[in-house]
C-alpha cells in the first residue's frame, strides 16, 4: 500500500481502515485529479475505488469572514 505515503503531487492527509469490512478511506490533497487517479491506479485492481472531490468548509467560511458568526 505505497499510496499511503503519497508522492510529490498528492499529499495523503489521512488514511484509515475499517478492518471488518476490509474498506480503506483516505483524505488526499492535490491540484490535479489526474495525479490522484495515478496514485491509486495500482489499487484499482483490488476492487472498486470511489474518488469524491470535496472542499474544506471551515476554510471556506474563514475565507468569507463568516467563521464563528
Amino acid at each position: 500500500m505505497r499510496w499511503v505515503d503519497g508522492n510529490d503531487k498528492v499529499k495523503v492527509l489521512s488514511a484509515i481502515g475499517h478492518q471488518t469490512l476490509h474498506r480503506l478511506f483516505a483524505i488526499v490533497e492535490s491540484d490535479d485529479y489526474a495525479d490522484v487517479q495515478a496514485l491509486f491506479t495500482d489499487q484499482m485492481w483490488n476492487g472498486p475505488i470511489e474518488v469524491l472531490p470535496v472542499r474544506d468548509m471551515i476554510a471556506q467560511r474563514k475565507g468569507f469572514g463568516e467563521w464563528g458568526k
